[in-house]
């Protein structure tokens, strides 16, 4: 006989994602485990996934925070271990059975972390995230190292929350969470497991897992609210970790450049260019990556559409073929066959997660002759289509050029070091455009 678990979703307006979240615990078909939905009043569908599942608990209420909620469903909760899931998250198989060997008040476990698989829209893997020294209470608080606890994969003992909670309201609940992984950081030892407790989709908008530069500086004042007084050893080790932080040329530049870009497409011109001009004083060297290369692949993208100066060019990416699971790069090359009657080249494909909101643009070459560019449009899913003439019957060279790319290890903190611009589902010659 294992623990009882109590895990809590709050949700507002994310139907589809909240059905993926209960058939996951669903699924684990565990009688010891208590699913509580707390429904912010959703306006769509929610209130007929909740009817679909009378298994869950469900409190429906206006709360003013993300924060209310949870403390008013812990509250109500039976369970001796907490855990919370976002709309969208679910659990892997055998998650909770790993949790309940995990967690062992009598031998001091009461915070256990395990690891986190993202995927895409679709439910392909995107990779793990970044594993990092939970187990160290400073590095919890060094958020300017970056932090990736996922939140899915976390769970924690009543007792604990007791001692710890409830949770802060924050305007964003990465705060909110952040700050309470902060206080139990200094009064519990935080076990990593070495094992997948959860899956989350990342958001199809491109919302990033990595905090902003001006949600990062709300990150840090919240983390020195624990590093104690000056007395303590600890208080030092982080204003020295702290300090080399700020002294970072390079990663002070970075983040810079980052945040004027930021501000720059908010509309804040002049805010967003100092930002940027003191990151460019700071670290020249840093330009290339930060500035230079996303402007060259714009000003490529822009050349490609005829909107360009005459004259200029920009070196594309070098070329590639499909990835074995099915991205594909920003610069790719493949061959397709083409039957008797067909007259155009179509693409299904899906945008990359992480990538820019706006639209994605891909320029088609057949046999070296230039089809020309195609808008994919802002949303995830795309269909697009070049009218090919004069095409024979037999094997082509496709190339295909995207407009943008991101990397996930680099955008969305997984393991993934790839290039990736779309997943293709197809690439095919067809009779009609």
């Amino acid at each position: 006989m294992h623990p009882r678990i109590s895990l809590v979703t709050v949700s507002f307006n994310e139907a589809e994602a909240l059905a993926r979240t209960i058939e996951s615990v669903r699924a684990l078909d565990d009688p010891d485990v208590e699913q509580i939905v707390v429904d912010r009043m959703s306006s769509d569908a929610t209130v007929d996934v909740l009817a679909r599942a009378p298994y869950v608990r469900t409190i429906r209420q206006s709360f003013t925070s993300s924060a209310e909620a949870i403390t008013m469903a812990v509250r109500s909760a039976t369970g001796d271990i907490l855990g919370l899931l976002s709309p969208g998250a679910a659990l892997a198989p055998g998650a909770l059975l790993s949790v309940t060997s995990a967690v062992a008040p009598e031998a001091g476990r009461h915070l256990v972390v395990g690891r986190c698989q993202f995927v895409d829209g679709q439910g392909r893997s995107l990779g793990l995230e970044h594993r990092m020294a939970v187990d160290d209470p400073d590095r919890i608080l060094e958020i300017w190292k970056g932090l990736s606890v996922p939140l899915a994969s976390t769970f924690w003992t009543r007792v604990l929350w007791e001692r710890c909670g409830p949770f802060d309201a924050h305007h964003d609940d990465r705060l909110m969470a952040y700050e309470f992984l902060c206080r139990a950081s200094r009064s519990f030892t935080i076990h990593a497991l070495d094992s997948v407790l959860s899956e989350v989709a990342m958001p199809a908008s491109g919302a990033s897992a990595v905090l902003s530069a001006d949600l990062e500086e709300q990150a840090i004042a919240v983390s020195r609210r624990y590093w104690g007084t000056p007395r303590g050893a600890s208080y030092w080790r982080l204003a020295v970790s702290r300090l080399r932080s700020r002294l970072n040329r390079r990663g002070r530049a970075v983040m810079l450049l980052r945040r004027g870009r930021s501000r720059i497409g908010d509309g804040r011109w002049m805010s967003g260019a100092l930002c940027g001009a003191a990151g460019a004083l700071l670290a020249p060297d840093v330009l290339p990556d930060v500035v230079a290369v996303p402007a060259l692949q714009h000003a490529a993208a822009r050349m490609r559409h005829g909107r360009a100066a005459s004259g200029m060019s920009a070196a594309l990416p070098a070329k590639a073929t499909l990835y074995a699971d099915g991205w594909a790069g920003p610069d790719v090359t493949i061959t397709r066959r083409a039957r008797r009657g067909c007259t155009a080249l179509r693409l299904a494909a899906t945008r990359a997660p992480g990538s820019s909101p706006g639209p994605l643009s891909i320029d088609a070459e057949v046999d070296g002759r230039a089809l020309g560019a195609r808008m994919a449009g802002a949303a995830p899913d795309f269909h697009v289509a070049w009218p090919v003439d004069s095409l024979a019957p037999g094997a082509h060279q496709v190339r295909l050029r995207a407009s943008s790319f991101v990397i996930p290890a680099r955008d969305l903190g997984t393991a993934d070091h790839r290039q990736l611009s779309y997943w293709v589902a197809s690439i095919d010659f067809v009779e009609k455009a």
